[in-house]
């Protein structure tokens, strides 16, 4: 390779956050936040003071309504996401694909094999789903929490002083129980914070979602053009996991530990060549 490793492995990283930025999964989880918040404010404010039960208000028109409403926003929020994702991800293969083939002095010419391999990996389903699968139970998650939690806030309310401990408590945004007596501010607080769990969750779905695939488009490059061994380009922030796998390469292109270490990995394998091998 005429350019060394940490060339080689900031181009991936730079590939990546070109990617990244196109799929902007924050930007759409807000939007679903602003267009179904108002929502929950008439929700709130015609079911106060009824003395409803849990079953009554799942059954009220105006609860069903919301929510109706609410599953149409997460359903357009994951499909424009999904579609999203299959093109940037093609694309991001091809870019990984041809760096790969830059990186040991091969052309940077793109096949209709090489097309085919980037469909293939994007469809391929890794970690017990494909990306589409994983995306859409992210929605279907989502909907679960905020449905629980403004029942919740309907059925008991929350005081204000209360509120403000729990938002900075990491915990409460993992479950979602608020007490008593809640008002309009303090509800578009809770609200915000559980869609920021989503957002967090789509965030993460998103990165590890493109790492993979680059990280897939650059092995199935070098072994196609003959490379024999890989080593563990890990990030400066790399987790143990990531620095242990990097310390004990390199690899047999046909044996290494795994394509992606974690969610939110953001370490990129690398080719070795044969001389270099002891």
């Amino acid at each position: 390779m005429a350019r060394t490793k940490d060339y080689w492995g900031t181009r991936i990283q730079r590939i990546f956050d070109e990617h990244q930025k196109e799929l902007a999964a924050d930007e759409l989880y807000r939007r679903v936040y602003e267009r179904t918040y108002e929502a929950v404010n008439r929700l709130y404010e015609e079911t106060q003071g009824q003395g409803l039960t849990r079953m009554q208000l799942y059954r009220s028109a105006r609860f069903l309504s919301w929510r109706r409403d609410l599953m149409r926003q997460l359903d357009g929020l994951s499909g424009t996401l999904d579609d999203r994702m299959e093109r940037v991800l093609k694309q991001a293969y091809k870019d990984a694909g041809l760096a790969a083939k830059e990186s040991i002095g091969e052309k940077t010419v793109w096949t209709v094999q090489n097309r085919k391999m980037a469909e293939a990996c994007v469809e391929r389903k890794w970690a017990g789903d494909d990306f589409s699968g994983r995306i859409w139970k992210n929605r279907t998650e989502l909907a679960s929490t905020l449905e629980q939690g403004i029942t919740s806030i309907i059925l008991t309310g929350m005081g204000r002083n209360e509120l403000l401990r729990e938002l900075n408590d990491l915990k409460y945004r993992e479950r979602f129980h608020p007490p008593d007596g809640a008002s309009q501010s303090e509800i578009e607080k809770a609200y915000e914070a559980y869609l920021q769990r989503g957002r967090r969750q789509a965030d993460c779905l998103v990165r590890t979602e493109l790492m993979h695939t680059l990280n897939t488009a650059q092995i199935e490059t070098y072994k196609s053009e003959g490379v024999n061994w890989l080593e563990l380009d890990a990030e400066p922030t790399a987790c143990s996991k990531c620095t242990d796998v990097e310390r004990h390469g390199p690899y047999p292109i046909g044996r290494i530990p795994w394509t992606i270490g974690h969610p939110n990995c953001r370490c990129t394998w690398l080719a070795v060549e044969d001389e270099d091998i002891k």
